[in-house]
């Protein structure tokens, strides 16, 4: 009875909301440190992203904050990524409003750095606010997510998602950024019947015209890496379906036996 008690002190959040209803779950402040926001899929809410990515077994030394849709905005609990209002500075739309409220984090926890992940359509709201707000962002961890600005309803969402590829021209949503020292960290599963893996190999393309880094993709490697200018691109290939890398074994959408992604982003891109 005292260890739960002690776990359940620990691991307690705080939960404050945007403008615009969407929900965050603070698990654990430390000021004057990197903050990391992460962005659950579809079917999924911040609780179940916090349980398939283990977020009670780590103890790190960064702000964790778990972000939620608004039931409201989606049938599915999805992210709306393929809005065309969320993939540019619109403001008062929703991806406008979810930056404002990352910055205010930023300011109140005095955050060295920010840093997001995300999961299927979280995955698609991180791209949209890399390449959307990128003075705000130093890195991203993009887990089985849609290409960037090809989709503009739920229609077309559905055939990238499925054909992964509208035949448009993948870098005409993009606008080359002139800073440095970012990091973009791309993984797909191979065998994935929900976001076809072709949306990776655009993902890549999108990112090294953004981030202005040569890259030389091989689908027969599990890993590559490709910098420039201090910005790097690192690619994950894995033998899996539509699952999170080294997720917890009780969970939907989980690789259990994967590669820890989460752990590995924490050490080697975030630095914590």
């Amino acid at each position: 009875m005292i260890f739960t008690f002690f776990v359940q002190i620990a691991f307690s959040f705080t939960t404050t909301y945007d403008m615009q209803g969407h929900s965050y779950q603070t698990y654990q402040v430390h000021k004057n440190t990197p903050l990391v926001v992460l962005f659950h899929g579809c079917r999924q809410n911040a609780d179940d992203f916090y349980t398939l990515t283990n977020g009670s077994d780590r103890q790190i030394n960064a702000t964790i904050v778990y972000a939620n849709q608004n039931p409201l905005f989606n049938v599915y609990n999805c992210w709306n990524w393929f809005y065309s209002y969320n993939q540019a500075a619109f403001i008062g739309s929703e991806l406008d409003t979810i930056n404002h409220k990352i910055l205010s984090f930023k300011k109140q926890y005095s955050a060295t750095s920010v840093h997001l992940v995300g999961f299927s359509s979280g995955a698609g709201i991180v791209s949209n606010l890399v390449f959307t707000y990128p003075k705000t962002f130093k890195s991203a961890l993009i887990h089985s997510g849609p290409a960037f600005g090809l989709a503009k309803t739920g229609s077309q969402a559905i055939t990238l998602l499925k054909k992964g590829d509208l035949g448009t021209d993948a870098l005409a949503p993009i606008t080359p950024i002139q800073t440095t020292a970012k990091t973009i960290v791309l993984v797909q599963g191979k065998k994935d019947k929900v976001v076809n893996p072709n949306n990776q190999n655009i993902l890549v393309q999108q990112f090294s015209y953004f981030l202005k880094i040569p890259v030389y993709p091989d689908q027969r490697k599990r890993f590559q890496e490709f910098s420039s200018q201090q910005n790097r691109i690192i690619i994950w290939r894995l033998p899996t379906a539509h699952e999170w890398s080294g997720g917890n074994p009780s969970s939907e959408y989980s690789a259990p036996n994967e590669i820890d992604i989460l752990d590995n982003y924490y050490s080697s891109v975030v630095g914590i």
